[in-house]
């Protein structure tokens, strides 16, 4: 009997086919495990991106909070300055009065336009103008009320007697000086004697006195 040797050997046989199917076995399994691989490093990579959101999130409401409290501490010690000075300062403020100019327009004549202007014409023939005496202003002299701070400094040769205003800007406060070493007036001083820029007065009536005596003075 003749046989086909090369037929015999290269036909497959079962265990080829056995071994293809595992083969493939393998190969799926593989895949299966491959993909489910990609899969898992995806969900894990989604994981670390959100945990990294809720990390830049957490990180962002933590500089919120510091510069909230900051603020807040800033305002706190603008506040309790604000407090030390109005309590420590409470006991050197004192209503004075100075005397104020103003100027005041006179009644309207029915002689001028509403500019209170007086239109005429020139011997050349030209329109020209002049102001009208009710265009005038007259000094009014007024008791102004001030707020100011005495202190009394000592500097080993003499005693002065500086008194400061309060300004405030943007919750923040100083004291500007505005009278040195001048005293409040009395019934001992000579209106003529006072020098109207830097008087103080303890009261309003005394400053009014004083105020209508200066008009009085400028009208002579």
């Amino acid at each position: 009997m003749n046989l086909d040797y090369d037929r015999f050997y290269n036909e497959p046989t079962e265990f080829d086919f056995m071994m293809e199917e595992f083969k493939h076995s393998v190969l799926k399994s593989v895949k299966e495990e491959f993909i489910k691989e990609i899969e898992d490093l995806r969900a894990e990579n989604a994981r670390l991106w959100d945990i990294k959101a809720m990390d830049e999130e957490y990180k962002r409401k933590h500089r919120d909070k510091m510069i909230e409290l900051d603020n807040e501490i800033i305002m706190a010690r603008m506040k309790a300055r604000e407090e030390r000075l109005s309590v420590i300062m409470e006991s050197l403020q004192h209503t004075m009065y100075v005397a104020r100019e103003e100027y005041e327009d006179l009644p309207k004549c029915d002689k001028c336009d509403e500019n209170r202007r007086i239109y005429y014409t020139t011997p050349l023939g030209r329109e020209a103008y002049e102001s009208c005496h009710c265009s005038e202003r007259v000094i009014e002299y007024i008791p102004k009320e001030c707020s100011l701070y005495s202190f009394r400094l000592d500097d080993n040769s003499k005693n002065v007697l500086a008194w400061y205003k309060l300004n405030k800007n943007f919750n923040e406060e100083w004291f500007e000086e505005s009278f040195l070493n001048k005293e409040v007036y009395d019934d001992s001083m000579k209106f003529e004697d006072i020098n109207r820029y830097k008087q103080l007065f303890a009261t309003k009536e005394d400053c009014q006195k004083y105020c209508d005596w200066l008009k009085e003075s400028k009208s002579k």
